[in-house]
């Protein structure tokens, strides 16, 4: 978690700012529910499943929240109550109260509000209300979600091996068939463009067309391979299968790589493109995994996939996209279209400031002035809260 939020703080790329923040937080709820559950044994599939249950479980869990501070008060009566108690809870009723009500009527009276802020010019009371909403609803959230995880459970340990092996088969068979005359396809065609092409087409233009359905059947085949090893009855011929289309997926995600980066030369680089790169680098890693889990059933899974996904999404993070993007495509700016293409700039964050600086003379006026116009803007929205500072925009100057 401290290096999610370490890149947080060196990147100006919101979609990665934005993206940590998710990964925090469900970083942070695996932690809680590994502190009332084993989950060493679990495989990704399943982590996922018992991360979701414990979100969606917090929503009942707040009824157990009055049920318990009922049952308290019957068991503390007044008599054995201190002064200290009835202060505090006094305490913790009456400041958010007021907070909310001073909110409320500065919002509502103009007059109100100017007179509120000569008494207390340097208090930022939206800012006050907002720090206790979002405290009491991390308080909430955080008590339904420990509440929810005490509750008794039972759970299927192991395999559930509910399937003949000879349906496992019949559907195996007829897909590592295609999947090898597949292969043999891109190594001909695409990987040694030693093929002819249908009429029409090029090599850029072919790589493009078959990238997302190629992602799409990765994650399929990873899917059905764990499927099959938990619910169908284990075979040597089974585990022959799965292998071969473990291995005829590392070959079309391989191609898809090569089809991204066909297509990349062919045109400019974008955040969407760069990202899906280390998607396929993910798949690869995973399919990998799910090999050693078949060679070798101890192997934890789970805890390999969890591994293999934040050290992707921290690479992505740490090599902030938008510089990577300004770098090649203002070095390569004659490529396919053969025309300047610089709206892209304008869209970029403070991550490019270097290379976008480097390269000016390249960049029409109106677009260079409308990304300096989005940096300025973003250093001025920073500078009203020093919790707001960020290195990469702080640098951009």
């Amino acid at each position: 978690m401290e290096l999610i939020a370490i890149s947080s703080f060196l990147t100006g790329n919101y979609f990665v700012i934005n993206m940590n923040c998710f990964f925090m937080f469900a970083v942070g709820a695996l932690w809680a529910v590994s502190r009332y559950r084993n989950i060493s044994g679990y495989d990704l599939g399943k982590g996922i499943l018992v991360w979701c249950e414990s979100v969606l479980g917090c929503l009942p869990g707040l009824a157990d929240f009055f049920e318990d501070t009922s049952a308290y008060a019957k068991t503390h009566n007044r008599a054995k109550r201190g002064k200290s108690t009835t202060v505090i809870v006094g305490v913790l009723i009456a400041v958010p109260l007021t907070a909310l009500v001073l909110y409320l009527l500065a919002e509502a009276d103009a007059v109100f509000m100017s007179g509120l802020a000569s008494i207390i010019p340097k208090l930022d009371i939206t800012n006050i209300v907002e720090i206790i909403i979002y405290a009491l609803a991390i308080f909430f959230f955080s008590y339904c979600a420990v509440r929810y995880q005490m509750h008794d459970r039972v759970e299927k340990q192991g395999r559930n091996p509910g399937f003949s092996r000879v349906t496992a088969v019949i559907i195996m068979m007829p897909l590592a068939i295609i999947y090898a005359v597949f292969g043999i396809v891109q190594i001909i065609y695409l990987f040694a463009g030693a093929g002819s092409l249908p009429e029409g087409y090029t090599y850029s233009s072919y790589a493009r067309e078959g990238f997302f359905q190629l992602l799409f059947l990765c994650i399929l085949n990873l899917i059905l391979v764990r499927i099959v090893e938990k619910c169908f009855e284990k075979s040597g011929l089974t585990d022959i299968l799965s292998l071969v289309i473990c291995a005829c997926t590392i070959l079309i995600d391989v191609s898809s790589v090569f089809r991204m980066i066909m297509y990349i030369q062919s045109y400019r680089l974008t955040q969407q493109r760069i990202l899906t790169l280390f998607v396929d680098a993910g798949v690869l890693l995973l399919v990998a995994g799910v090999i050693i889990k078949q060679l070798k059933q101890d192997f934890r899974l789970g805890r390999y996939s969890f591994t293999c996904l934040m050290v992707v999404w921290l690479a992505f993070a740490f090599a902030k996209p938008d510089f990577i993007i300004a770098s090649y495509n203002l070095s390569n700016q004659a490529i396919s279209v053969g025309q300047r293409d610089d709206d892209y700039v304008a869209s970029l964050s403070s991550d490019a400031y270097a290379v976008v600086r480097n390269h000016k003379h390249q960049i029409s006026t109106d677009d260079m002035k409308a990304y300096q116009e989005s940096l300025s803007n973003e250093r001025k929205m920073r500078a009203k809260d020093f919790r707001c500072f960020n290195l990469s925009v702080y640098m951009a100057r």
